[in-house]
């Protein structure tokens, strides 16, 4: 099949990359969400506050959970590794299988570092919160924007009118 439109590619960081490669093929129709956010997330009980803890703090056994390999949070995951010189493994898995890890160690109240992002709705759920990265691996906030294929605008004017307009925000989600 053929996909004229999506609502999650997040810009200017996470997925940079695709959206170089591919950014003549496609229309953005600006932002639907403002302040998203990628990193590494903690449960508020953990002592970590920033990515550098991660060095000397033995209770993460030196892993980290993420989700799908590729993905542009775990793309810079990997960064992240190597610029804050972590001897650590980071766990490629589904979403559902890091929220099940996550959901562990809540439970068991253990340490955790999982990959991230907001808007979420872990962050509902549980008290949760963003590893400092101070040296700005993961970007500062980015926007989530709707995107359409090129012909949209004429197969179906009324999807991309809705695209243009189309937004949210943290207090929408469920």
């Amino acid at each position: 099949g053929k996909l004229d439109a999506m609502l999650s590619a997040w810009l200017p960081v996470t997925h940079g990359e695709y959206w170089t490669k591919n950014k003549d093929k496609v229309v953005d129709y600006g932002p639907n969400f403002k302040d998203a956010k990628i990193g590494l997330i903690v449960p508020e009980y953990v002592k970590a506050k920033s990515i550098e803890d991660l060095k000397t703090d033995t209770t993460f056994k030196n892993k980290i959970v993420g989700i799908d390999a590729g993905s542009g949070v775990m793309l810079k995951t990997d960064e992240a590794i190597k610029a804050y010189g972590l001897d650590y493994k980071l766990q490629a898995s589904s979403g559902a299988a890091m929220i099940a890890e996550l959901t562990r160690a809540e439970d068991k109240q253990e340490s955790i570092a999982v990959t991230g992002w907001v808007p979420h709705w872990m962050f509902a759920k549980w008290k949760l919160r963003f590893l400092d990265d101070p040296k700005g691996i993961y970007g500062a906030a980015e926007t989530v924007n709707s995107i359409g294929s090129k012909g949209l605008e004429k197969k179906a004017p009324e999807v991309a009118a809705f695209l243009k307009k189309f937004q949210w925000a943290s207090k929408d989600e469920i």
